[in-house]
């Protein structure tokens, strides 16, 4: 287990590492006209979506942009391994869960534990993605972490209302 912590901790301190100031990031677009009484769109972190030229996506990858699911990141532009922080999050779940397993626990106790806790650690893993912001500085997947915490809270709440008396 302490080696995991470490191996966790040695993941975030590369990636919160400075660039070298000789990459040059490329300059940034001029900003897009702006009417009178409109609001300027937030943006997150530069990403650039995938081209769908193949070539045109080997040129890109070749002049130093990363791939990262459906877009580009910049040159320069760092992001955390997320999906080892997320398995080695599920993994902690998986190893709670499974010594709950023999505890009496009323039924679909254990369903509304995964949820809550599964989705508290989505919630938070997506702090650290570079993801559209959605709706009150949250993103999607943040928002359905919500929503799916908030019904592992009121099963668990409802078993404890609604528990069956012995004959």
């Amino acid at each position: 287990m302490k080696r995991l912590v470490l191996l966790f901790a040695l993941g975030i301190s590369a990636c919160d590492r400075e660039t070298p100031t000789d990459t040059a990031a490329p300059a940034p677009a001029a900003p897009a006209a702006i009417l009178p009484g409109e609001e300027p769109a937030k943006k997150s972190a530069a990403v650039i979506p995938l081209p769908k030229d193949q070539a045109q996506l080997d040129r890109m990858i070749l002049a130093g942009y990363t791939p990262h699911g459906s877009h580009l990141h910049p040159p320069g532009v760092r992001v955390h391994p997320t999906p080892v922080y997320e398995s080695l999050a599920y993994f902690a779940i998986f190893m709670m869960l499974w010594r709950w397993r023999r505890s009496p626990l009323p039924d679909g106790a254990m369903f509304f534990w995964y949820l809550i806790l599964a989705s508290g650690a989505r919630f938070l893993v997506e702090f650290l993605r570079v993801n559209p912001v959605v709706a009150a500085g949250l993103t999607a997947a943040q928002l359905t972490s919500l929503v799916l915490v908030g019904i592992g809270v009121a099963g668990l709440a409802a078993q404890r209302r609604w528990r069956t008396v012995a004959a």
